[in-house]
C-alpha cells in the first residue's frame, strides 16, 4: 500500500512539473496584440474593432487582409466578408505612442478575426488572430443629465418616435435645458482619448472644470470624432423652460393623431395599473369613455403643455 501511494505521488508531482514547463515553451496567444477593443456607435447601430500591435509590429505591406475565419463547431455559418474600405492603419508615430493600429468597421458576431500582412522592423511578414473573446466591449454614447419622461413625451409629440410601429432604429432628439449637463462619451483606450475632437453644428456648449459641458443654446449636432477614424453624434436641442413649454404646446397641436393615441393610453393603461383587478373590470367603461372624450383630452394635453411642461 505504501509503495502505490508512493508511485501516485511521483507520478503527481511529475505531471505537476511538466505542465508549468510545456506551457513556458508554448507561444502566447494573439501575442503580437496589444489591445482588441469593440466599439458600439450609437448613434449608427455599427461597430468598429479597435486593434493596437504590439512593438514588434512596424508596418504593413500592400497585401494587409484581415477576415473572420470560420467557427469550427459551425462550418455551415459563413462569417462576413471584409470589404477592403473597412480596413484602415495607422502607422507607429509619437501621436499613438510607436505602435501600429488597425480600424475595421465590422462585427466579431461570435468570430476569430485573422490579420496577415504586417512587418517587423527587417521586413520580415507576421501574421496573427485575434479570438473573439479578445475584444472588449465598449458602447460609445452622449449622456445628458435631463428629465428623461420630458423626452419621451416630446419625442411623441413631434414625430420622432412613431405611435404604431417603426422599421429602423434612428437617433431621436435630446431635449434639453440651458444649463443642463451633456456627458461625453467614455471607455476610449487611453492611446486614443488625447487624439479626439468635439463638432459643434448649431449646437453652443460651454467646459465644465471636470471634463463636463453644459448646455448654453441651440439646435443641432454635436459630433465626438475620435482619431479621425470615427465617431459618434447626438442631436441637441437647447431650451429654456419657457421656450420648451411653447415648444412641446405647438408640437402637440399639431398632431391630433398623437394626442388622441396618448389619451387612449391614459383610458386604458392608468386604470389596470392603479387599480389591478378592478382596473380591469372598468376597462370597457374607460376605453368608451376615452373615445367619447378624445376632443377634451386634444385639448388638455395642448393646454397642459403650455403651462406644465
Amino acid at each position: 500500500m505504501k509503495k502505490s501511494l508512493s508511485v501516485l505521488l511521483a507520478l503527481c508531482l511529475a505531471f505537476c512539473m511538466y505542465v508549468p514547463a510545456f506551457a513556458g515553451d508554448a507561444p502566447a496567444e494573439d501575442a503580437l496584440v496589444e489591445e482588441a477593443v469593440d466599439y458600439f456607435i450609437s448613434d449608427s447601430s455599427s461597430e468598429v474593432l479597435y486593434i493596437r500591435l504590439g512593438e514588434k509590429v512596424s508596418g504593413v505591406s500592400e497585401s494587409l487582409t484581415a477576415e473572420f475565419l470560420p467557427d469550427p463547431y459551425l462550418p455551415d455559418e459563413l462569417p462576413p466578408v471584409i470589404g477592403g474600405d473597412d480596413l484602415s492603419v495607422v502607422l507607429p508615430c509619437e501621436e499613438n505612442g510607436g505602435r501600429l493600429e488597425l480600424f475595421l468597421r465590422a462585427e466579431v458576431d461570435g468570430f476569430d478575426l485573422h490579420i496577415a500582412g504586417l512587418l517587423d522592423a527587417q521586413g520580415n511578414a507576421l501574421e496573427c488572430t485575434v479570438t473573439q473573446d479578445r475584444f472588449a466591449f465598449h458602447p460609445l454614447y452622449f449622456r445628458v443629465d435631463t428629465d428623461e419622461m420630458a423626452n419621451v413625451f416630446l419625442h411623441f409629440y413631434t414625430g420622432e418616435q412613431p405611435i404604431l410601429w417603426q422599421d429602423d432604429v434612428t437617433p431621436m432628439t435630446e431635449y434639453c435645458l440651458v444649463g443642463e449637463t451633456v456627458h461625453l462619451p467614455d471607455g476610449l483606450s487611453p492611446a486614443l482619448q488625447n487624439r479626439t475632437r468635439l463638432v459643434c453644428d448649431g449646437v453652443e456648449l460651454s467646459e465644465n472644470d471636470d471634463g463636463t459641458y453644459a448646455a448654453v443654446s441651440g439646435t443641432g449636432t454635436v459630433t465626438y470624432a475620435v482619431a479621425e477614424r470615427f465617431s459618434v453624434t447626438i442631436r441637441l436641442c437647447i431650451q429654456t423652460p419657457g421656450e420648451r413649454r411653447i415648444f412641446a404646446a405647438r408640437e402637440a397641436a399639431k398632431r391630433p393623431l398623437v394626442t388622441s393615441y396618448l389619451w387612449m393610453m391614459y383610458a386604458t393603461v392608468l386604470p389596470v395599473l392603479y387599480w389591478n383587478y378592478a382596473g380591469l373590470a372598468v376597462l370597457p367603461v374607460t376605453v368608451l369613455l376615452g373615445l367619447v372624450t378624445l376632443p377634451l383630452g386634444y385639448l388638455v394635453q395642448v393646454i397642459g403643455l403650455r403651462f406644465a411642461m
